[in-house]
């Protein structure tokens, strides 16, 4: 069968899914489709990661057209998405780039991405690059083929077999960054991880932006513990491939074992700007590596600095008050009581009946107090909090010495010494 009336039938019968910001991207999408033989009642649009996510759930669609950066995540991490649900090993990915760099990107993620499409392009461009990709799905080459092999091997446990044809496609296709990474997954399973990490590098010498070698690379170099190694992987992969949820947590993490405090703010802030599927986890990882940070930069007496941080965690506190609370409490150990006030004023107003609240309320007017009205809020604060808060005991204790009362500052002392929370 001709590739042109391959790709008609193809595009009669399919549900397709165009994902693209620009509404006039989207309809011009949607009509070359129509006059290669898609039908128009089976053709859906979205700009945004979460409705593509329903559509996708609904419709399974056979051919999704995705732009690289969509609103609230990346194109690259839709298809992964995608991937875990599709059924269908007929159905085509094809990711819209707009830059070389993009392009680049989409070459290193072969087994995610069918085919990519470099704007500005023509109908007749776009209409090869379909029936191009389709046959090669149908009828893929031999290396794609004998890499599917032994990825089934791998799957049912004959490790052997799987390494002896991925040995034999190198010796073959010396170039191969897939199957460089495949067999670096055979040298984890044998718990070989110096081969294993060698393989991950070879591949990455072929291709520096394969996906499958950098993200195998970058879990080896976790389970290893080469934090340092591991964190110079996933600031590619980050930089690469945006979006994951997963992958950006394990990187926070990373930049604050490493001290790459400049990075949370940057790089791996804008890749969380990115998330679609924010989960509390994430966000929790967000706003403790921003604090962390923060407080790198007041040690440093960087306090324009720590103060970034400290805004974009209070920007993105709202479900979880207590990095609020954090926040006051370490400016006001520094003195900053004007910056404190700045993240107490992001509290939502449903979350000011709270002890987070209380206790930053407290800090950050404590000044304007005066010493017997300090010790009495004080006191009474430290009485009906759960979660002990260690400067509100020693501005407390300072009030109290302030105004003569000695007795009460000893015994608040005693009870400070006592508490498991301080």
């Amino acid at each position: 069968m001709e590739k042109e009336q391959l790709l008609k039938d193809f595009l009669e019968n399919s549900t397709i899914l165009i994902m693209d910001r620009i509404p006039s991207a989207r309809n011009r999408l949607c009509g070359t489709l129509v006059e290669m033989g898609a039908k128009n009642e089976k053709i859906f649009c979205s700009s945004n990661f979460s409705d593509g996510l329903i559509i996708l759930e609904k419709q399974m669609p056979s051919l999704i057209v995705c732009d690289y950066q969509i609103n609230g995540g990346s194109g690259f991490e839709f298809f992964e998405m995608a991937k875990q649900k599709e059924r269908s090993e007929q159905s085509l990915f094809i990711l819209l780039t707009s830059n070389f760099s993009q392009s680049a990107v989409a070459r290193g993620a072969e087994e995610e991405v069918d085919a990519y499409i470099l704007r500005p392009y023509t109908v007749r461009s776009f209409k090869q690059i379909l029936e191009n990709t389709l046959r090669d799905k149908i009828n893929p080459s031999f290396y794609m083929k004998q890499v599917q092999l032994s990825s089934k091997m791998l799957a049912q446990g004959n490790i052997s077999g799987a390494e002896k044809i991925l040995k034999m496609l190198l010796q073959q296709e010396g170039d191969g960054a897939l199957a460089f990474g495949k067999l670096a997954q055979i040298e984890e399973k044998k718990e070989r991880v110096d081969l294993a990490e060698a393989n991950y590098r070879k591949g990455l010498s072929k291709n520096k932006l394969h996906f499958k070698c950098l993200s195998g690379l970058f879990d080896l170099l976790i389970k290893a513990e080469m934090w340092s190694e591991a964190y110079s992987i996933g600031r590619e992969l980050i930089k690469f491939f945006p979006g994951n949820p997963q992958r950006l947590s394990r990187q926070i993490r990373l930049a604050v074992q490493t001290s790459h405090f400049k990075d949370i703010g940057e790089i791996l802030y804008n890749d969380f700007s990115l998330v679609e599927q924010e989960t509390e986890d994430v966000l929790a990882h967000m706003c403790s590596g921003l604090f962390v940070a923060g407080k790198f930069y007041l040690k440093k007496h960087n306090t324009d600095e720590a103060l970034r941080f400290y805004l974009q965690m209070a920007q993105n506190s709202q479900s979880q008050t207590r990095f609020l609370r954090a926040g006051v409490e370490e400016l006001s150990r520094q003195g900053l009581v004007k910056e404190a006030r700045h993240i107490l004023d992001f509290f939502p107003p449903q979350n000011c009946d709270s002890e987070d609240y209380w206790v930053a309320n407290y800090l950050v007017k404590e000044e304007e107090y005066s010493r017997e009205e300090s010790a009495q809020q004080g006191l009474n604060l430290i009485a009906k909090l759960k979660s002990k808060s260690k400067l509100t005991y020693l501005k407390t204790i300072a009030a109290l010495r302030e105004i003569g009362d000695q007795e009460a500052a000893r015994s608040l002392e005693l009870e400070a010494e006592k508490s498991e929370n301080l």
